[in-house]
């Protein structure tokens, strides 16, 4: 009750019956009152339901049932020790997975523990790797799925065409899984993909819900950066190599405002701006802007104006951007578009970066 205390202390302070006789803060008081009253009870209830690191987890208890005897056996340090001198092998000769995980061993802990093990972080997706070996190889299993969300390069086949697009598991990988465990068949799958097969196959009903939150997880696991903290040039060098290998029959120039202009034979154009936003207050602020200058770009010549937002994925922030885009993209005519993407590849190397695309809207 000290905060309303207080607020009532100032408010007799500033005398205000004595500034003006309808004046009666007794009523705002009163409100005040009620407010906190209502919001200390809602936090008492709330208190009463959460769960503490004493109370009994019955998500956890499902999760132990599931892999009760389907954990593999703990390594010995002898195996950890040949493991990570293969990593160090196989990152000199580009071999994956794991080629990606050096930027680890800069972690401020780059090593963990588990019970009185030691781990690095960096030979995390190789341990992974030849366990899967092993046990193939052990049990005679002839098609083996492997469930990550782990989205770099060093274990998916890609490539490039609207958006970074998925063919499967990197076919080193495929190739190494038959020659050394006799695995007939190796596919690969995130979280999202291998539950909406589940549904499809299976049978297995999913509430959609679930699905959203599936997706969203496994979207923000995969990308992390902070667009904001890397440089400019990175950024938009990454955007232009997107536009160039979608407008191959076309010329790209860099412009001010908008920011590229791709020119094709006979004097037609495509118009591409960009805008970065951190959160949603960003987007409710600057993209209806960004659309209306965009109305003052459309002319004869202009082919599509297309406005290209780089953003967290979220599944708030899609919502909102359809929400606000679907109203000015129907105003176009046929000549607006909206491309929502964002940057992905090893940070610590700048000239990998690339832009992937996510949401498309015309």
């Amino acid at each position: 009750m000290e905060l309303t205390n207080s607020t009532e202390r100032k408010l007799n302070d500033l005398n205000p019956k004595d500034r003006h006789s309808l004046i009666d803060q007794s009523l705002f008081i009163s409100e005040i009152k009620a407010a906190y009253e209502g919001f200390s009870l809602r936090l008492e209830e709330l208190e009463k339901i959460q769960i503490t690191l004493q109370d009994q987890d019955p998500i956890r208890d499902a999760l132990d049932e599931i892999f009760d005897e389907r954990v593999g056996a703990q390594l010995s340090s002898e195996i950890v020790s040949k493991l990570a001198k293969s990593w160090d092998q196989r990152k000199s000769e580009g071999r994956p997975p794991g080629t990606r995980d050096d930027i680890k061993h800069k972690d401020p802990d780059p090593v963990f523990y588990y019970a009185q093990q030691a781990y690095e972080k960096r030979i995390g997706d190789l341990l992974v790797w030849e366990q899967i070996k092993a046990h193939t190889k052990e049990k005679e299993i002839r098609s083996v799925v492997f469930l990550t969300d782990d989205a770099k390069d060093d274990w998916w086949w890609s490539f490039e065409a609207l958006g970074r697009n998925r063919l499967g598991p990197r076919p080193e990988l495929v190739e190494e899984i038959k020659r050394e465990a006799g695995a007939e068949y190796f596919y690969m799958y995130g979280s999202y993909q291998f539950i909406e097969h589940a549904q499809n196959l299976l049978n297995a009903p999913v509430e959609p819900q679930i699905m959203e939150q599936i997706r969203d997880i496994s979207i923000l696991d995969s990308s992390s950066v902070n667009y904001f903290e890397l440089p400019y040039s990175a950024v938009i060098k990454a955007v232009r190599e997107w536009i160039v290998q979608n407008n191959p029959h076309g010329r790209v120039e860099e412009r001010l405002v908008p920011d590229w202009i791709v020119q094709f034979d006979g004097g037609k154009i495509i118009q591409y701006d960009l805008l970065a936003v951190d959160d949603i207050y960003d987007i409710k602020e600057h993209l209806p802007k960004a659309f209306d200058r965009g109305f003052n770009f459309l002319n004869d010549d202009t082919i599509m104006y297309c406005q290209i937002l780089l953003c967290k994925p979220s599944r708030e922030i899609d919502n909102l951007v359809r929400k606000i885009s679907s109203e000015y993209i129907a105003a176009g005519g046929g000549r607006f578009q909206l491309i929502v993407g964002g940057i992905t590849g090893d940070f610590e190397k700048l000239d990998s970066l690339q832009f992937s695309v996510r949401l498309n809207m015309s």
